[in-house]
């Protein structure tokens, strides 16, 4: 909340808006908007979605935001996806473990390695970078999916083929120690 609330005060004409479940509850808004409060943010610049059953409508959703901000020290996984299918740059601040890596490793393979920031300092930046140049967000939003799927995250042939060699390898090494009795 406080790097959000950071990066808020720096982009003033921005907003945010928050996606849950959790978000159907009034005093889980609430608790939200104290705590942003508490870092001089205004009610009026947070906005809430709560749960969107429909797929379609869930995507449909994305039209509305201009850069997903992912979570930490928890990364989205199913949301980073989604927000880059829909057109939506990602910045995601890569941690020292598999929760706080997913993000990190998503983007890297789709391409876009310059949206993983280091430490909260680095995110804020990129996060402000992005949100400051309107034009270069159009240019992003219009060719994001297209590049999404010519990338190493969309390529399941690949993927599959080095997977099959990692077997392979464990396979040989495993046969390699059963045979010296190990």
């Amino acid at each position: 909340i406080a790097c959000w609330a950071q990066l808020l005060q720096q982009v003033p004409a921005s907003r945010l808006l928050l996606k849950d479940y959790a978000f159907d509850s009034q005093a889980s808004r609430e608790c939200l908007l104290a705590a942003f409060q508490t870092h001089g943010i205004a009610p009026e610049r947070i906005s809430f979605l709560g749960l969107i059953p429909d797929k379609r409508e869930h995507l449909a959703a994305y039209a509305a935001i201009d850069i997903h901000l992912d979570s930490f020290p928890y990364n989205g996984t199913t949301t980073t996806c989604d927000s880059l299918l829909m057109g939506v740059p990602v910045v995601t601040l890569q941690g020292q473990d598999h929760r706080s890596r997913v993000g990190a490793s998503l983007l890297r393979s789709a391409g876009y390695s310059e949206w993983v920031a280091k430490d909260a300092e680095a995110y804020i930046r990129i996060a402000r970078e992005l949100a400051i140049d309107p034009g270069r967000l159009a240019t992003i939003r219009a060719g994001l999916r297209d590049a999404l799927f010519a990338s190493e995250l969309m390529d399941a042939k690949a993927f599959t083929q080095d997977l099959e060699q990692c077997f392979e390898s464990v396979w040989q090494e495993w046969s390699q120690a059963a045979e010296r009795g190990m």
